[in-house]
């Protein structure tokens, strides 16, 4: 047989192959996506901790639905639905068929995967057409792409720039994009969200946000020997933010508010069934109806949380934010409590920096728990450090700022004045107190150790014994100064 006949004949089978394959793909696809739309549908409800205990009928959740599948050989195109009450939102995928899609082909990518997808608003759709002419200046609103592989899947999303104008209304959205990689079973997820700016202007009440962005990679806490998967990730997250305003809200009972370089990372660790890890925080300035609260930085620590127990806790709070509270017992909280002290848990800030034109102020805290009855703290608590040092002028014009976000029928002037007596009463009972004495006043004015410059405050407490600024008090004692 010539050579060329042969060449021919393998490029006739490799087609042949290659076509039998991607007909066979959208074959299967058609066949199982109604089942992918249920998962979808199913984690969108089992993702959500509250839904475990049965809070589902409480909140109405988006449900995604299945409307049509055109099959092709190498492609196929599917109409679905995204339902929220009333609202539906229609959306179209385009499928190019594996292992070897041609809208992957046309990008120069010949990594075999099951399919490519690309997801936008139904052209056609009146509510659609109307959107693209107002916001969007006739471009698709959004275009979202996704890689099918074996066991996870890729995505990547790119939202069109928004810019409406009238005579009242100056809206701004732009560089909005997202993209990732998510493990089939959700155990691993890794993503990055962004928006460039977001700046609205209704009528006087403006709203500006920049420079977000957010970071991940995590994965879901091992599954320890008989037990449940937990809904608890580990591993690495951050968050950035340029500007964040609110101005002209006042009329909503809302104060002007402008923050600005917001630095945030966390990462935590699997240890055992235990769940560590550390954060970083850092406000580069907050200003609240003129008055400069400064920059703030710290960073915190915990060590030993009993992974189980944790999860617990994190149901309850979820249950707690919707309001609704009859499922949050003293059994079900006393459950999470208890394991959590399993494995003598330990947090700590080590560092707190706050600063503004009047001073700073530096503090720092640890505590270290044990495994005890839950019948009095000194039974669960193992060792507590507290430290404060602070100018005083700092914390005057603080608290009176705090003070004056609530308090319209006085001037800033008058609020800081009794702030300023305030802390001149605290310095004089300090003067007078009597050590002798475990009065619960007595007590307080032991904590704070203040002069004319300074404000500071050393705690520490340990095997029964509290040592307050250098006095020593057994804890029934001062637990019973508190209590009467």
């Amino acid at each position: 047989m010539k050579k060329s006949n042969i060449v021919i004949t393998v490029a006739g089978v490799t087609l042949a192959g290659w076509v039998y394959m991607s007909w066979n793909t959208g074959k299967i696809i058609e066949k199982d996506l109604p089942e992918y739309v249920q998962y979808i549908n199913t984690k969108i409800i089992t993702q959500i901790p509250y839904n475990k205990t049965g809070f589902n009928n409480l909140v109405k959740l988006p449900e995604f639905k299945l409307v049509k599948f055109n099959r092709g050989i190498f492609s196929s195109k599917i109409l679905f639905s995204l339902s929220y009450d009333n609202a539906t939102l229609p959306l179209s995928a385009n499928v190019s068929h594996g292992p070897f899609p041609l809208a992957s082909l046309s990008h120069f990518s010949f990594k075999p995967k099951l399919a490519s997808v690309n997801i936008m608003l139904v052209a056609d759709n009146p509510m659609v057409q109307m959107a693209k002419k107002m916001l969007t200046n006739g471009k698709e609103p959004f275009i979202i792409d996704l890689d099918l592989y074996t066991e996870y899947m890729g995505f990547n999303g790119k939202f069109a720039t928004i810019n409406m104008k009238d005579a009242h209304t100056n809206i701004l959205v732009k560089g909005i994009e997202f993209s990732g990689k998510v493990k089939n079973n959700l155990d691993t997820i890794s993503s990055t969200f962004k928006i460039d700016d977001l700046n609205i202007n209704l009528g006087g009440l403006k709203f500006l946000l920049s420079g977000l962005k957010y970071k991940n990679n995590i994965n879901r806490f091992p599954n320890q020997p008989n037990q449940q998967p937990l809904n608890i990730y580990t591993g690495n997250e951050h968050f950035d933010l340029n500007v964040f305003s609110i101005n002209g809200a006042n009329s909503l009972d809302f104060p002007n508010m402008d923050l600005n370089q917001v630095h945030i990372n966390s990462s935590s660790i699997p240890k055992g069934n235990n769940y560590e890890g550390q954060s970083t925080f850092q406000f580069g300035g907050l200003i609240v109806n003129q008055a400069n609260f400064g920059t703030i930085k710290f960073n915190t620590n915990f060590n030993n949380i009993n992974a189980q127990g944790f999860s617990v806790l994190l149901d309850l709070y979820n249950q707690l934010l919707l309001g609704d509270t009859k499922y949050l017992t003293d059994k079900r909280f006393n459950e999470g409590i208890t394991k959590i002290l399993e494995n003598n848990p330990t947090f700590s800030i080590p560092s707190f920096h706050w600063k503004n034109n009047q001073g700073e102020l530096n503090a720092s805290f640890d505590l270290q728990m044990k495994n005890g009855k839950l019948t009095s703290p000194k039974d669960i608590i193992k060792l507590i450090k507290f430290k404060l040092n602070a100018q005083r002028s700092m914390l005057e014009y603080s608290l009176a700022n705090l003070i004056s976000l609530k308090n319209n029928s006085m001037k800033p002037s008058q609020i800081l004045q009794l702030v300023k007596e305030m802390f001149n009463s605290l310095q004089q009972a300090k003067m007078n107190k009597d050590d002798t004495v475990y009065s619960r006043e007595n007590l307080l004015s032991m904590l704070i150790d203040i002069d004319d410059k300074t404000l500071h405050s050393d705690l520490f407490y340990e095997n029964d014994l509290f040592s307050i600024n250098g006095h020593s008090i057994k804890a029934e004692t001062f637990l019973d100064a508190f209590n009467r």
